[in-house]
């Protein structure tokens, strides 16, 4: 949403102490943060989708599931979130470059390296492309890559997002969809846009695409051949 300048802030971490380390760092510095914890990686796979949070300070060492395994788990279904690992060893310095981890953090962990993480997110989220439009009397912008798909329902189009919510605006689909780029935005009825970048797979049953957050997307019959060719073509391509 437009001014949206608080970052959504995940610490994976079963050591307390390190815990209240890092909120209070957090907490003390420049950026506006919404922290949440959780004591493993168990814990936050079981409640982790796509577009939760903007960044994620994970232990490598863990009790249970390691941060390693943890962060393999989050790259099958989401491939853009920053990660930071924290950690005493740079052991899995390898593996932490294929997981495109942002930067390792050495235990205790330091607020300089801390605020260069969030610098890094908060540059990252300002620089993301948006389609801007108004909902009621107030100006929105949403980021693209938020955007799970859209609905024209009568005289509005709702935009649903991966944070679980939605907004919409009084508009005409039509119009939206002339300022989403294709192919990541594809038309596949006439009253659903779709972005394939959240496709889980096609339903061809039910003639539907399956959202990564379990929704489905119908597809008109006679668009059911060109939306898995577009589908296919997206997911070969990333």
């Amino acid at each position: 949403m437009e001014g949206k300048e608080i970052l959504r802030v995940a610490i994976c971490e079963d050591s307390e102490m390190e815990q209240k380390r890092l909120l209070k760092i957090i907490e003390m510095g420049e950026y506006p943060a919404e922290p949440t914890v959780f004591g493993s990686g168990e814990a936050f796979l079981q409640e982790y989708h796509t577009g939760q949070f903007d960044v994620i300070f994970m232990d490598i060492y863990m009790n249970g599931m390691s941060g390693v395994d943890t962060v393999r788990s989050i790259r099958e279904i989401d491939a853009n979130v920053i990660i930071a690992f924290t950690t005493s060893s740079t052991e899995f310095a390898l593996e932490g470059y294929r997981l495109d981890v942002f930067k390792y953090l050495e235990k205790p962990v330091q607020a300089k390296d801390v605020y260069e993480v969030l610098a890094f997110t908060q540059m990252k989220q300002a620089n993301r492309p948006k389609i801007k439009f108004k909902s009621g009397r107030q100006e929105c912008s949403v980021a693209l890559s938020d955007i799970l798909y859209a609905e024209q329902k009568g005289h509005y189009v709702t935009f649903y997002l991966t944070d679980h919510t939605s907004v919409r605006t009084a508009d005409k689909l039509d119009c939206m969809q002339a300022q989403l780029p294709e192919p990541d935005f594809f038309r596949c009825h006439k009253s659903y846009l779709v972005n394939l970048a959240h496709v889980k797979t096609i339903d061809p049953e039910l003639s539907a695409f399956v959202m990564e957050n379990g929704d489905y997307v119908y597809i008109r019959r006679e668009s059911l051949a060109a939306s898995k060719r577009a589908f296919e073509d997206f997911s070969g391509k990333h």
